[in-house]
């Protein structure tokens, strides 16, 4: 958040760990974790004091810094999310200048860009493995559901429709004969829809008053179950 701490936090205490103070950053607004070979690593987004939008590789045990993208955004970056590519982890970052950016984190280097994906601000990314390989799913202000191959840069489909007005986040998950894509946004509804073929199987309506502005899906004794903020 604005505060420009990483706090990590036992799920089973509620305890806190410890905290990771970010000197460099003014503000963080999207984390990541993933597995690299040298043990688990963060991906923090956000806005140094030098006034760079940049992407941050952080050791989780040590909470140094081990690397710095920069100038693969020009403007806010909102999201992040991490897939397992055939040469090592890739990071895939979106924001307020309407690109999907795909970096590798141990090189520091902008590997590929999504261009024309969405027209408005990108507010949330997510990476699902397919049938075919990895592929994105971005939602943003222009009401969009995007599915791109980071392998590529190309546009695969666009969901259109499935939402009113802008799309906050998403979530993907499995289903036996495919994933499914959750998402939410300022017009109260959650939706979910298969991105194989575009079409929106389930919208849930009136459960909320307001906005949702994040979402996400776990696995209960007694099933799927999805968790939305308002």
């Amino acid at each position: 958040g604005d505060d420009s701490r990483i706090v990590i936090i036992d799920p089973q205490t509620g305890t806190v760990e410890w905290t990771i103070e970010n000197d460099q950053i003014v503000s963080v607004s999207g984390l990541a974790v993933y597995a690299g070979p040298n043990g688990l690593r963060i991906v923090s987004v956000g806005y140094d004091l030098l006034a760079r939008f940049c992407i941050m590789i952080r050791n989780l045990q040590t909470g140094t810094v081990e690397q710095t993208i920069e100038h693969a955004h020009s403007f806010w970056i909102w999201s992040v999310s991490v897939y397992q590519g055939p040469d090592g982890p890739r990071v895939v970052s979106a924001g307020a200048d309407e690109r999907i950016v795909i970096s590798d984190p141990g090189t520091g280097t902008v590997e590929r860009t999504v261009e024309d994906a969405h027209t408005d601000r990108i507010n949330s990314v997510a990476v699902y493995e397919g049938p075919n390989g990895p592929r994105i799913v971005s939602v943003g202000n222009d009401e969009r559901i995007v599915i791109s191959d980071p392998q590529t840069g190309s546009i695969e489909r666009v969901l259109e429709g499935a939402h009113t007005s802008s799309i906050y986040s998403i979530a993907v998950y499995g289903e036996p004969d495919g994933p499914r894509i959750v998402s939410v946004g300022h017009d109260e509804r959650i939706v979910i829809s298969d991105p194989r073929n575009g079409e929106v199987e389930r919208t849930i309506k009136g459960t909320y008053m307001g906005h949702m502005s994040s979402v996400a899906v776990y696995i209960s004794p007694e099933g799927l179950r999805i968790v939305a903020v308002v």
